[in-house]
């Protein structure tokens, strides 16, 4: 049965999409076999987990379709952006133990919450990615489709330089996007070698005050080992970097979804690979997750992807193909060739945000190093991305006019206080002209 949401879209615009889709939902039935509408290819890829919201569980005339209805529109609205998931899965578990012990067994046949109240990491894992998706979808999250060029360079860029960039420079330009790699000429993989075909990518940050009055720490015990190590400083805000990475469905079986997050504390002086657990660490503490070398080309894409869309000098183009493709479909009066063209048009079109352009791989030639024989070989000056200061760096007046001490000397600005920006080193060649003059593969950074 269809339910009519007319009137929770009158009030939340803000969400309308999110309230279509229910309404598909309903009306077609739920079915885990089906198509996603979050990804940019819903008619050709097919979903195991579709987007399952907690409501489809209940009959759509039931006082608990109403109110979890209310209560996922509220979080997606209002808090998913300034909130952890965790007090979502939390209201769940204590406001809807049937549901959330519904999934458990359907997931991992046990129930939801271990015996000291943690919830249990399937279900919990499970119900954040399928928020995340939601979230997307609610907020119109678009799509990142990358210039060819642009990822090469990409590729070209180092991450061991990458994981040493501040915490407080992850930036994502929208509250939620996709980055489509499905037109990539390489696959990204993890070390089990799991294909990905995209991420979602959303960041949230959740003020100290938030995290006391949810007992966020105490319930979750990788954030728990985070605060123990550091990374989650008293009196400080919390950065939360979701990447929910989508993997390519292989020989028709399930596809997968691995999330993967970074919290830390927004402070200077911490870094990406502070705030990550390493495999030592993994080993020690299993419910902190996959240790990022697992996942290393992967992650670099996507903090890569970031750096770029956030740094100086870097380009960024709306295309609108759907919106086009169905101001075509108007002047087709053939019903059936209408509805090819539709098929067509769901299947090949997408509205996404193209980024980069052509970009060359420049050359340098450099002599041969003192005391030694000839040129150095022909190789790759990998790229990197580097917080740069830049503004005044003396002390300022409200006049604009310098600070001086007794010596008459200016101040100088203190470091914390200096502006900064993200720029892009990029890779080059050395003595070749092209990467077929170097006989050596190239390093496989990204």
């Amino acid at each position: 049965m269809k339910v009519n949401l007319a009137e929770y879209k009158k009030n939340r615009p803000t969400i309308a999409p999110l309230f279509d889709y229910i309404e598909r939902v309903t009306e077609a039935g739920f079915s885990d076999s089906t198509h996603s509408e979050t990804l940019p290819y819903p008619e050709n890829i097919d979903r195991f987990t579709k987007l399952f919201l907690p409501m489809f569980l209940y009959p759509v005339s039931s006082k608990e379709f109403k109110d979890m209805l209310s209560f996922i529109a509220d979080w997606t609205e209002h808090f998913h952006f300034s909130r952890p998931n965790l007090m979502l899965i939390k209201y769940l578990a204590n406001k809807a133990p049937d549901v959330y012990h519904r999934l458990a067994e359907g997931l991992h046949g046990e129930a939801g919450f271990s015996a000291s109240g943690q919830a249990h990491e399937g279900v919990s894992t499970f119900l954040q990615a399928r928020i995340i998706e939601a979230a997307h979808l609610a907020h119109k999250g678009p799509t990142i489709a990358y210039h060819p060029n642009l990822y090469q360079m990409l590729r070209l860029t180092d991450t061991d330089k990458l994981t040493n960039i501040p915490i407080t420079m992850i930036n994502t330009p929208y509250k939620s996007m996709y980055l489509d790699w499905n037109g990539l000429n390489t696959d990204i993989a993890d070390v089990d070698g799991i294909k990905y075909q995209g991420c979602y990518v959303q960041t949230r940050t959740v003020t100290w005050k938030a995290m006391v009055d949810g007992n966020i720490i105490a319930n979750d015990s990788a954030l728990q080992v985070a605060y123990e190590k550091g990374t989650i400083k008293d009196n400080e805000d919390v950065l939360f970097f979701d990447m929910l990475f989508v993997g390519k469905p292989e020989n028709n079986a399930a596809m997968q979804t691995t999330l993967f997050s970074i919290s830390a504390s927004k402070v200077e002086g911490l870094s990406i690979r502070d705030a990550v657990f390493d495999a030592e660490e993994a080993s020690q503490h299993a419910f902190v997750g996959i240790p990022i070398d697992d996942m290393k080309e992967a992650i670099a894409l996507v903090i890569n992807t970031l750096l770029y869309m956030t740094a100086k000098k870097s380009v960024r183009e709306e295309m609108k193909e759907m919106a086009g493709m169905e101001k075509k479909l108007l002047n087709i009066k053939n019903p059936a060739k209408k509805r090819k063209a539709q098929a067509r048009l769901m299947k090949n079109t997408y509205d996404y945000v193209r980024i980069g352009k052509a970009y060359e791989l420049h050359r340098e030639d450099e002599p041969k190093r003192e005391g030694k024989q000839g040129k150095q070989e022909p190789h790759i000056r990998l790229g990197f991305f580097n917080t740069f200061y830049i503004g005044d760096r003396i002390l300022k007046d409200d006049n604009g006019l310098p600070v001086k001490d007794k010596d008459g000397k200016s101040i100088p600005l203190p470091i914390e206080k200096r502006a900064k920006e993200v720029r892009w080193v990029m890779p080059y060649l050395v003595n070749a002209d092209s990467l077929s003059d170097i006989s050596v593969k190239p390093r496989k950074v990204a």
